[in-house]
């Protein structure tokens, strides 16, 4: 009997994935002026360690011992970034790990790796955390390593969701279920619940955005860990502010922000989003200030930058507003940064009553949201 396919095994095959250069970091490197600025020095840092990895697993391992010319190279190279540098400490743990194995493993180096791609995530380089993500991918994948494979999943799932590319997502967050089932792990199975519900409510399709966070709340309920507690009520305070259901969405909240949880960035820029939509505008503003110059995620600063601008539309102070507007739209930002700026420019012509702006902004959102 022949083997059901999965719907995402055809990813599995594709060629395109099957032996990826880093050429996401090439293109990179090269749209950049300047070969001095700590983001070149810390692009090509990563991608010297990316290489070396692709080296250390394909060949022989002790050509990367403690006193090799080739990991003293790549120490020097990572001392030279700037201490600030949040990946400094990245790489310096994967060619730690890489010093202190005795055989070549994708398993050594997973932890790092995943670390580095969460970090591409936080700064928006969406392309170059694809790249990592897929490189991790198919070494686990020729190893079977499930608990790496449901978390390159995630993280996949996780990225193609903020480029607002959901099919691919979608397909991605059904791979992460496949294998956080095989290893009975029931958190992976709320992560991939909740960015699924962020999934659907992004393409509109509400009653299944609230189908699948209700049972993500079912399996934290089993759980009873507050962190995933959380993580659910976050997530179904988002899809109520998102239906204008600003009193619960906001009572939800408040719940949340009492529990433990990693996502306090994205839950204060929610609340922000909640204060500003409910009329309470000093808050709001003051919360999203805050988080520009706080934040460490680059998608939850834009985001605050433009809660900005439409609190300056909100309290009608139009020379702001049009300061923040020329300025967030001067800028060369992702696709999915684009839709979020027409998205809150026309929601801010709305309350200014200039009904042609605002649908021309409209149309530029969902022109960008169909190429």
């Amino acid at each position: 009997m022949l083997k059901q396919q999965q719907p995402w095994e055809h990813l599995f095959n594709d060629q395109t994935t099957s032996m990826l250069p880093h050429t996401a970091f090439f293109d990179a490197l090269a749209a950049l002026p300047d070969a001095e600025t700590p983001e070149w020095q810390a692009l090509s840092a990563g991608l010297v360690i990316l290489r070396m990895i692709d080296d250390w697993l394909d060949g022989d391992a002790q050509l990367f011992s403690h006193d090799s010319p080739e990991l003293l190279a790549i120490r020097s190279i990572i001392k030279a970034l700037p201490r600030k540098q949040p990946i400094k400490q990245i790489l310096g743990n994967i060619t730690f790990a890489i010093e202190q194995s005795s055989a070549s493993s994708i398993v050594t180096v997973a932890p790092g790796l995943l670390s580095y791609a969460q970090e591409l995530d936080r700064s928006a380089n969406y392309s170059l955390a694809e790249n990592v993500l897929l490189n991790i991918r198919r070494r686990a994948q020729q190893i079977d390593a499930k608990d790496i494979l449901s978390e390159c999943g995630l993280k996949l799932a996780k990225n193609y969701r903020l480029a607002r590319q959901f099919s691919t997502a979608q397909e991605f967050y059904a791979e992460a279920v496949h294998y956080a089932d095989q290893e009975g792990d029931i958190a992976k199975k709320i992560r991939a619940q909740c960015g699924l519900t962020k999934l659907y409510q992004s393409t509109g399709d509400t009653e299944q955005a609230f189908e699948t966070i209700y049972q993500a709340q079912n399996m934290a309920k089993q759980l009873d860990h507050p962190q995933y507690t959380r993580m659910v009520l976050h997530d179904l305070a988002y899809i109520h502010v998102r239906n204008r259901a600003f009193a619960r969405g906001l009572e939800l909240l408040q719940q949340a922000i009492k529990l433990p949880g990693l996502d306090q960035e994205q839950l204060q820029c929610d609340l922000a989003d909640v204060l500003l939509d409910i009329g309470d505008i000093a808050l709001g503003a003051e919360i999203s200030c805050f988080l520009v110059v706080t934040a460490k995620d680059r998608r939850t600063r834009w985001l605050a930058s433009l809660y900005i601008m439409f609190a300056a539309a909100c309290n009608r102070q139009l020379e702001e507003f049009q300061w923040y507007l020329d300025a967030l739209g001067s800028l060369a930002v992702s696709k999915a940064f684009q839709f979020d700026y027409y998205w809150v420019a026309a929601q801010s012509y709305g309350l200014l009553g200039d009904s042609e702006m605002e649908r021309t902004f409209y149309q530029k959102a969902y022109a960008l949201d169909n190429e």
